[in-house]
């Protein structure tokens, strides 16, 4: 298989080159042999159709059953408060990431076992679902960090919490964030349109003719708006979310802990008893809900920053450099661990969440079996 189809052509780090990749061939020729690679295209190729394409897609679709399951759960417990709505905003963000996500997977599919149509669902995934799925993926963050910030606010103030955070507040916060990061977007949006490029395609290796196949054109400053959404997805949007989000998980632990001590050691004190420290034990869940998402997030955000400083501080880590599939490698595993993070909050709720849990065996007929 000879299409460089990995993710790391993704929004995090799109490049104007991507054009000449709608060609008739679509391969590693235009970057560096082979023999330089530190991973060779042959062992790139097997990664690619192997690891991330079947690999992404089957967790793709599974977080898209998991987030629907999660969205028909959260409805039917109701949204009476601010957890809720932001419970049920993050599994609807997450069924955006992992759809996308999976329509990207099928898009590098058909380019890699149909590689001559003229019909090149590639360029889809280039002008719409990769970028989408990466912005949906960045208010995933911010919604949990949402989250956090309310379960912090809990562990500090828990009788003051659902005054300060209140269902409307927190839709409220989570539209003005899609409406922040699209409009971050927007302007990679406009940068581009849908051509169809002539190809001279040779058929049975005698006759040349020429076929017209799907590409992607650029504006002439697209170097200037790569530069700006490199800046944006890399730093801006991302970095101030998942601090936030480290110093809850620090806090969220801090406070169940001193909880857990007044909890065993005053349990006839009621002075004790009723201090703002001392969280109720369905409060105790919900930061440990939201802890659990805290911690998977920071984890599978680790493969992203490292694809997207890899590329500032190597130069030849890139699509045109030296080492194109280190960087090809680092881009399809932050895109499986984005994957990854936005499929499996199910397994969360499942164990923490009671409620949730009693739920779930109602949706799936689970309580007649286990009788």
């Amino acid at each position: 298989m000879e299409s460089l189809h990995n993710d790391s052509l993704s929004p995090l780090t799109l490049e104007v080159k991507i054009p000449t990749a709608m060609d008739e061939k679509w391969s590693n020729d235009s970057t560096t042999p082979s023999s330089n690679q530190i991973i060779p295209d042959k062992v790139m190729d097997i990664l690619n159709l192997y690891v991330d394409l079947i690999l992404r897609g089957v967790i793709a679709l599974f977080g898209i059953g998991s987030n629907i399951t999660n969205m028909i759960i959260f409805h039917r417990l109701r949204l009476k408060d601010s957890m809720s709505v932001g419970l049920f905003g993050l599994s609807f963000t997450d069924f955006l990431v992992t759809l996308l996500g999976f329509a990207g997977t099928c898009c590098f599919a058909w380019d890699a076992f149909f590689p001559h149509f003229s019909f090149n669902p590639v360029v889809f995934q280039f002008m719409a679902f990769g970028w989408y799925r990466d912005t949906c993926y960045l208010v995933s963050g911010w919604v949990t960090t949402i989250l956090s910030v309310e379960r912090c606010v809990c562990v500090v103030s828990p009788f003051r919490v659902k005054q300060i955070f209140t269902r409307a507040r927190c839709a409220a916060a989570i539209i003005v964030v899609y409406i922040v990061h699209f409009a971050v977007h927007m302007p990679v949006f406009l940068s581009q349109k849908l051509v169809w490029n002539p190809v001279d395609v040779k058929i049975n290796n005698k006759t040349i003719v020429t076929k017209y196949k799907m590409a992607v054109e650029f504006w002439d400053n697209r170097d200037d708006i790569q530069l700006y959404i490199d800046i944006a997805n890399g730093a801006v949007l991302p970095i101030p979310s998942q601090a936030i989000v480290i110093i809850s998980v620090v806090w969220m632990i801090y406070g169940l802990q001193a909880s857990s001590r007044i909890r065993k050691s005053a349990i006839d004190d009621d002075s004790n008893k009723n201090s703002k420290s001392n969280l109720s034990s369905k409060e105790s869940r919900l930061v440990k809900v939201v802890l659990f998402l805290a911690i998977i997030l920071t984890l599978c955000n680790i493969p992203r920053f490292l694809a997207v400083y890899a590329k500032q501080i190597f130069d030849e880590v890139s699509i045109g450099g030296k080492y194109v599939n280190v960087y090809s490698l680092l881009g399809n595993i932050s895109a499986i661990a984005g994957i990854i993070n936005s499929s499996v909050n199910i397994f969360v709720y499942l164990i923490v969440n009671s409620s949730y849990r009693q739920e779930f065996k109602k949706l799936f007929h689970l309580s007649k079996i286990e009788q």
